[in-house]
């Protein structure tokens, strides 16, 4: 995360917010190429509403709030050395084939 530009400078207390919930709850993918981890990936399981608030930049702040209904959204990508939007088709593309959803 300290590679990438959005979260260099953020306190970890910050960082740790982020990736908490979702880490917790099984919510999340890592993406690898051979032995190095070139992507972090978190997701919710939310109603439509929370998914619209996803999508416009909003973020869950409660544990309860990252699994509170059916619809599946990307909440964050953390990607250096990769635009975030080929792992986020790499995961859609996984539910479609039913991969299973997180690491």
């Amino acid at each position: 995360m300290t590679m990438g530009k959005t979260y260099r400078d953020r306190p970890i207390r910050d960082i740790e917010a982020i990736v908490s919930a979702p880490l917790l709850l099984g919510q999340i993918k890592i993406y690898s190429k051979g032995d190095q981890p070139v992507a972090y990936l978190s997701f919710a399981s939310v109603t439509p509403d929370w998914k619209a608030r996803i999508e416009a930049g909003e973020r869950p702040e409660e544990v309860r709030d990252w699994r509170c209904g059916p619809e599946v959204v990307v909440v964050d990508v953390v990607s250096p050395f990769n635009e975030p939007e080929v792992f986020i088709q790499q995961f859609h593309a996984s539910l479609a084939t039913g991969s299973k959803r997180s690491n």
